[in-house]
């Protein structure tokens, strides 16, 4: 029958002309429709790189942070901050990051090595990260609070990275890349996509932070992982400790989980919309070849009583029709 709703759709080529350019037009969101699913599916495969199971996210927000003005007070505040949420019972580790897990924003890292230089997703974490993201180690290690004494800075790269930086070096453990400074791969790790399942798998570098090095950057995000369960307080005793180290700040303390599902969502919007026009133009053009067909067929209503009066069975009219 279909076939035959394509030959009836050809040989009046110009009066359908209309229902043709819908079909050309169906196909072609069908086959993009098809592409972003696979890709989609493919992406939901892929390991994150690290577990949101247990973790809150803090915004620590100050003038100093605003103003960039990075002082003694401030790395002294925030330590106190972290030093005291990591005595709570039901904390387990905590660490500074400057992007934290499925955060909308995204910053980009040039690292050059070689006279190759390579564009990717970046952040920086201070040493509990490894511990407190549940970040698996592919080779080299992680950082540690000894690195405050060398004169380079230590930074982790995935897979990706390395091999686009390095292309067929055999190791890139202890290689210098460049940025603004000298700084050296310490260690590897297969995957890491902070934004999420939804993200694209992209070059990535993770740098040190330091909250005891003076010159360092700051970062102003907090990630806390608890004991499973946790406590049902946890939000409450956590903002009243760090109101009072810092009463002149304001804090944004929400559970990853959440922020994980707010992001999911805004990434999956437009996916579900062009769904909805897929649906739509697919309904559009069963019922504009159905318009077809029942033009066919009532043109031929008397031919369809005249072989019926001679005695075609319905069966035989209706192959006809469709053949």
């Amino acid at each position: 029958m279909t076939g035959h709703l394509f030959r009836l759709i050809w040989s009046r080529k110009r009066a359908t002309l209309l229902i043709t350019l819908e079909i050309c037009i169906t196909f072609l969101v069908l086959f993009v429709l098809s592409s972003m699913i696979l890709e989609t599916g493919r992406r939901f495969r892929r390991p994150l790189g690290f577990s949101a199971d247990g973790l809150y996210t803090i915004r620590l927000d100050a003038e100093q942070f605003a103003n960039q003005h990075i002082d003694s007070d401030l790395r002294e505040k925030t330590r106190a901050i972290m030093q005291s949420l990591k005595g709570m019972p039901a904390v387990v580790s905590v660490t500074a990051m400057s992007i934290s897990p499925f955060e909308l924003a995204r910053t980009e890292r040039e690292l050059t090595y070689g006279g190759n230089t390579v564009l990717g997703e970046a952040t920086d974490i201070t040493d509990e990260g490894r511990s407190t993201l549940s970040i698996p180690l592919k080779r080299g290690r992680w950082f540690e609070a000894s690195d405050d004494t060398l004169d380079w800075t230590p930074i982790i790269i995935n897979t990706l990275m390395a091999k686009e930086l390095f292309g067929g070096e055999a190791d890139p453990l202890g290689k210098i890349v460049r940025n603004d400074l000298d700084w050296r791969v310490v260690g590897i790790v297969d995957h890491f996509r902070l934004g999420g399942i939804t993200t694209k798998p992209s070059p990535c570098s993770i740098r040190r932070i330091s909250l005891h090095r003076e010159n360092d950057y700051m970062a102003r995000q907090l990630v806390v992982k608890t004991h499973e369960g946790g406590s049902v307080y946890f939000e409450e005793e956590a903002l009243r400790g760090m109101r009072t180290i810092a009463p002149d700040w304001t804090f944004h303390i929400e559970p990853t989980e959440r922020i994980k599902n707010r992001s999911l969502r805004i990434h999956i919007a437009p996916f579900v919309i062009a769904c909805m026009v897929g649906v739509f133009l697919v309904s559009m053009v069963l019922l504009g070849m159905i318009g077809v067909f029942w033009q066919s067929v009532t043109g031929r209503i008397d031919e369809i009583g005249l072989r019926r009066a001679l005695g075609a069975s319905t069966r035989a009219v209706y192959f006809q029709l469709i053949g």
